[in-house]
């Protein structure tokens, strides 16, 4: 196997689906492999308890987000990272997590032996640079340059092909579940117990924020609750949409059916799942930001406690929820569509239990991590 250092400024134990979808893929395979990685809280611990070397770098933060500046000091810094590991020869392929800013800094690199480069592709992070003007060019030209792409969806492959990359260069890996957590069954008794007497549960777990369309949730609770008044719904997650969302319940007159759980403990999150009787997350697209769903491992999770699931029907989601088996795909624009799917899956118990179990069946599924191995000089 070729020698491989594998560049991710954000790496567990810090926390989120990029990370724990590129720790999967050093635990599939940690022969002959370093991770390059940026400092987070707890380092030292997780560090010294792998099975693959890991390096640790600073990385800065505190630039405005999405400004040139930052994107300037993220390549200059990346490049200061990699260049005594890339100088010295010792490896075949460089893996990064996103073509910016770590393949971008590579190719910059005045290396005499550079190795091949494999780039991961997200969803955003290809997005967003093809609609920003100042990155746009450089984005451009680096695609043209990396060797081969391992994609988390086909809807990620085809953001690549329309920016010109062969398919013939592209791999799709799904983001694969963590099923030493999810394959065992959850204790939904431990989570009732923390919430208002209900009958039927319809939960929601993501960052807060405008896109995941919880607000089109909320807003027909008032219709759906004439039908079914013993419903709730969990909203799960933090993030600076909640005041809205609050507000939003209140001005509806459905606050005492909608509870804001906050951030789920880990070893909470599964029994949470399991609680529920439907999952629903119609995320919206920013064409202002360039966001999309990638993929959406949250209906997978669902799915592994047989939760049947309500997705969008555009982005990654296509590839988590497979359309009249696991759950439905809706258009996320379309409220009396949501609507109708919600209502159609608390009238049947047994359509649930039957699209439950096959939701299971998917989100259980090996993962296929060859096509990395595959690609070496």
């Amino acid at each position: 196997m070729s020698r491989r250092l594998l560049f991710s400024p954000g790496f567990l134990p810090s926390i989120g689906g990029q990370q724990n979808y590129i720790y999967a893929r050093c635990m599939a395979y940690p022969e002959n492999l370093d991770v390059l990685a940026a400092y987070t809280p707890g380092w030292e611990d997780f560090d010294k308890n792998q099975k693959f070397s890991i390096y640790r770098f600073n990385y800065p933060w505190r630039t405005p987000r999405f400004s040139p500046v930052r994107r300037l000091l993220q390549i200059y810094i990346s490049m200061r990272a990699m260049y005594p590991f890339l100088v010295s020869g010792r490896y075949d392929v460089l893996e990064v997590i996103t073509v910016f800013p770590g393949a971008i800094a590579a190719m910059l690199l005045p290396v005499r032996k550079k190795p091949k480069i494999l780039s991961y592709a997200l969803g955003d992070d290809i997005l967003r640079p093809l609609m920003t003007s100042y990155a746009y060019p450089f984005f451009k030209y680096a695609l043209s340059k990396i060797d081969f792409f391992v994609a988390i969806s086909n809807y990620t492959k085809n953001l690549l092909i329309r920016a010109g990359v062969s398919p013939e260069k592209i791999a799709v890996v799904f983001p694969p579940l963590d099923k030493e957590r999810f394959s065992r069954r959850g204790d939904s008794a431990r989570i009732r117990s923390l919430l208002p007497p209900h009958n039927l549960l319809i939960l929601s777990v993501a960052r807060l924020v405008r896109k995941k369309g919880i607000d089109t949730v909320i807003s027909l609770l008032p219709e759906i609750t004439k039908k079914f008044p013993g419903l709730l719904y969990v909203v799960a997650g933090e993030g600076e949409d909640r005041p809205r969302l609050e507000s939003m319940a209140a001005q509806l007159g459905v606050s005492d059916h909608v509870f804001f759980f906050g951030k789920v403990p880990a070893d909470l999150l599964v029994d949470l799942y399991a609680a529920a009787d439907v999952f629903v997350l119609p995320t919206r697209e920013d064409p202002k930001t360039g966001s999309v769903e990638g993929f959406g491992i949250v209906f997978l999770e669902a799915g592994s406690q047989e939760v049947p699931v309500i997705g969008p029907n555009r982005g990654g989601s296509t590839d988590a929820i497979i359309d009249g088996v696991t759950g439905y795909l809706v258009d996320p624009y379309n409220p009396e569509e949501i609507r109708t799917r919600l209502t159609q899956l608390l009238s049947n118990p047994d359509l649930r239990r039957r699209l439950g179990a096959e939701g299971r069946k998917r989100a259980l599924l090996p993962t296929d991590w060859s096509p990395i191995l595959t690609f070496t000089s």
